[in-house]
């Protein structure tokens, strides 16, 4: 899918900019876009109370940008939540006059499945929400429509999948009962067990199963005697637990056997869904609070608090980049100057020589940076086979890893290296 790369494309092409500061921007723009529905349920009759709840608001909005990956990051596992939320808010602030909100969720619901698959879950939530709180022909109108909008956007999708990319629709996590049942085949008994152990092991962490209970009973409490407010409580935590019964199909049936049998990303995959119910909770505490009196305030204040708890920010994300103290930051900066330096062209074959604990992000930037035909990032040298050597370029970023010194030995001495490679460094 093509994430927010569309949004990005024509910030560049508008701005002539070709720069990852304006694309990290660019998202940032869209994202917050998608967290400002939430000003829209402050209410008080004070000054001084709107400004208070305008300002607990911001809070939780600065968390849900922060609570799963890093704002300046291209990654879309923030962005999907933020814009499911933005239509279960839009929803809701426009259901007197369901009609100025059908266009603007109609194009939330078919851009979601573009941005990432787990967008389709997302979309669905929106066709649940016309189905469960309208009434007669609209609840019926505004749910086929949201339904087609998805099912043409797949579609097209799908097509150009077909005619761009040779065996794309065949891809790694495609979207088709052949893709699902394939991943499956390739999972034994012994396997599957594994992953469902790892997964409820991941799930069940009381960090990550208590914030959200607290938050939920805190919630049902605040909407004391609102029926209706607390049906949508329960709905919110309702989805909150088919998003887990989902993830786990997702590494069942679509991730490899092994990445899922130790349930690769969950942390982050899992945070999506907070992104989602926390902002849904805090909308929904703003609209129980008015019924609370002169307690309203310190209400709002607790909850505040406990929803900063559940959507803690790694603390990281609130430094510029090129103050953090982040490994990740510096190995990019080697790649980068490496290849910039020796002017590396794109479209290559390259082998990356590091350190163990940086052979995935070094695979990672390599892909990005260069575009190559094939990499092979290596720790060890005595994995190197002897047809490697007809690599394009071998890059070496950590110069006192084990892997470049003894590298470095065997290309001294191999006249078969010398003719097609060349030994780079920072």
């Amino acid at each position: 899918p093509t994430g927010s790369s569309m949004l990005l494309y024509w910030f560049s092409r508008l701005s002539g900019i070709r720069a990852e500061w304006l694309w990290a921007w660019a998202q940032s723009l869209l994202q917050i876009a998608c967290a400002a529905p939430l000003f829209c349920f402050v209410e008080g009759k004070e000054r001084r109370e709107r400004g208070v709840l305008t300002l607990l608001t911001a809070f939780v909005a600065v968390a849900l940008l922060c609570t799963d990956t890093d704002p300046v990051d291209l990654l879309v596992d923030t962005l999907v939540p933020l814009l499911g939320l933005a239509g279960v808010l839009l929803f809701f602030r426009s259901r007197e006059a369901q009609s100025r909100a059908t266009v603007p969720l109609c194009v939330l619901a078919a851009y979601l499945p573009m941005v990432k698959n787990s967008g389709y879950f997302f979309a669905a939530l929106l066709v649940l929400l016309a189905l469960t709180e309208l009434r007669g022909g609209e609840r019926r109108r505004l749910a086929l429509l949201l339904l087609l909008c998805v099912a043409a956007a797949n579609r097209i999708w799908a097509l150009h999948v077909k005619f761009a990319f040779e065996d794309g629709l065949g891809s790694y996590h495609a979207m088709s009962l052949e893709s699902f049942g394939r991943s499956l085949a390739e999972k034994s008994a012994d396997d599957l067990g594994v992953i469902v152990r790892a997964f409820v092991s991941e799930a069940g962490q009381a960090d990550r199963l208590l914030w959200m209970l607290l938050a939920l009973g805190a919630l049902l409490l605040l909407c004391r005697g609102q029926k209706k407010l607390r049906r949508l409580c329960l709905l919110t935590g309702g989805a909150w637990l088919l998003y887990l019964v989902s993830l786990l199909g997702m590494y069942v049936f679509s991730m490899s056997a092994g990445e899922a049998r130790h349930a690769a990303a969950f942390d982050r995959y899992y945070r999506s869904v907070v992104v989602l119910c926390a902002g849904g909770f805090w909308a929904l505490a703003l609209r129980a609070l008015p019924r609370l009196e002169k307690r309203r305030l310190a209400a709002a204040g607790l909850y505040c608090a406990l929803l900063m708890g559940f959507c803690a920010p790694e603390p990281a994300y609130l430094l510029p980049q090129s103050r953090r103290p982040d490994d990740d930051y510096l190995m990019r900066r080697r790649v980068d100057s490496a290849i910039r330096e020796n002017h590396v062209p794109e479209g290559l074959g390259y082998v990356l020589l590091t350190t163990p604990e940086h052979e995935g992000l070094g695979r990672v930037m390599c892909t990005y940076l260069l575009s190559p035909t094939t990499t092979v990032v290596c720790s060890d040298p005595d994995t190197l086979e002897r047809d490697l050597y007809r690599t394009d370029y071998f890059i070496v970023v950590d110069e006192d890893s084990t892997a470049a010194r003894a590298f470095r030995a065997r290309f001294e001495t191999d006249a078969a290296a010398g003719s097609n490679a060349e030994l780079l460094y920072e």
